[in-house]
């Protein structure tokens, strides 16, 4: 067992927060946002790059992508803004998870506080909620534009835990991209890696791997019944 584990056993710690990533996990628009960065680094003078290689190359080091193919470290602050405008072109792309909101719903009606962290834009995340009717799901959105450093850095991580008002050991964080979880594991959050295009095996770094969203919900009720 994991430490995380044995320390929710000894002092009878249950998950209190899930904290979702967006982009791949709660919304199924990665072709969306593969599509739209290509045209923001052609756009911003950068080579030419398809849908393909973004989806084979890219990584949560978002910045190592850019450079790679052309982008000059001045214009890396660029491409986020760019990508909202582009982004809509892409609606079509723009899908929520299979069985998300049912997952979503269901553990907010068991009183969970549920937060999103995610280095996409406010706008962009904003407009799935609206689009999707999550208004009344989440408790707080941590976007792009609201953190200094972008993951893998815990940033994030420890604004969320600050706006949940729990311990790192009471939260679930689920991201679909493997660097976070190391941060998340220090900070004694339980991982789950969710499958997705961009998934690799080091998704495996989780505590747990789930492949579909419903799957989610049996995670958090079983660390919790084994804690009660």
């Amino acid at each position: 067992k994991s430490q995380r584990e044995k320390n929710n056993e000894k002092f009878n710690l249950m998950i209190k927060a899930v904290l979702f990533d967006w982009n791949g996990v709660v919304i199924d628009d990665l072709e969306a946002v593969g599509r739209a960065e290509c045209e923001v680094i052609v756009a911003l003078g950068g080579k030419n790059v398809n849908i393909n290689t973004w989806f084979e190359e890219i990584t949560q080091d978002w910045h190592e992508f850019y450079a790679k193919y052309g982008l000059s470290h001045k214009d890396f602050g660029k491409v986020l803004p760019l990508t909202k405008q582009y982004y809509a072109k892409y609606d079509e792309y723009v899908r929520l998870t299979a069985n998300a909101k049912f997952v979503l719903e269901s553990l907010k009606r068991q009183d969970f506080k549920l937060g999103v962290l995610s280095s996409n834009s406010r706008s962009s995340i904003e407009y799935g909620i609206k689009k999707f009717s999550l208004g009344n799901v989440f408790d707080f959105v941590i976007s792009g534009e609201d953190v200094t450093k972008h993951k893998p850095d815990p940033e994030g991580l420890l604004k969320a835990i600050k706006k949940f008002g729990v311990k790192g050991s009471e939260i679930v964080y689920i991201d679909d991209m493997t660097p976070i979880f190391q941060q998340a594991t220090k900070l004694e959050m339980t991982t789950i890696g969710f499958k997705s295009k961009l998934s690799g095996e080091g998704i495996k770094q989780a505590d747990y791997v789930c492949e579909k969203f419903e799957e989610i919900l049996e995670v958090i009720s079983k660390i919790n019944s084994e804690t009660k």
